[in-house]
């Protein structure tokens, strides 16, 4: 479960059916005694699947979102930082009322292919999976507010 939950926090999150295979590897490898279509399937059950997962409450199946490599590299907490740094420097400087402050949100439709669903931690607010690259058109809405 806990291997599980690292692999979504840093974009690999694992599919049911890839973790069903990975516990296959990991029975054989602890020498436990596993069901003889585990081994003629190549991974384990859904029932043990579905065993699995009540019994780690923390755990559910979702639906990422697909994140580019160059995005997932881009967003972390010294890039993020220094641009609230730039930010408030320039609020500071130009003395901004709230009026004058405007945040864009950008949504699109793409037409590239959406990961499968992964296993990650209840609760999470966004769960990322990296995939090759954005490629495809893009069907792209902004959508501009201020206070």
């Amino acid at each position: 479960a806990e291997y599980l939950k690292k692999c979504t926090l840093i974009n690999h999150g694992l599919s049911p059916k890839e973790t069903r295979v990975i516990a296959l590897s990991f029975a054989i490898a602890n020498g436990t005694r596993i069901p003889t279509a585990w081994h003629k399937n190549g991974q384990a059950s859904e029932d043990w699947l579905s065993g699995f997962l009540k019994r780690n409450q923390s755990l559910s199946i979702r639906k990422p979102e697909a994140t580019s490599q160059a995005r997932a590299a881009g967003f972390n907490k010294p890039v993020v930082d220094n641009f609230y740094d730039k930010y408030e420097s320039l609020v500071v400087k130009h003395k901004f009322k709230a009026y004058q402050v405007f945040n864009c949100d950008e949504t699109n439709n793409p037409t590239v292919m959406q990961p499968p669903n992964v296993i990650a931690a209840k609760g999470t607010k966004q769960v990322q999976q990296t995939v090759s690259a954005e490629r495809g058109t893009n069907v792209t809405m902004l959508a501009f507010v201020n206070a």
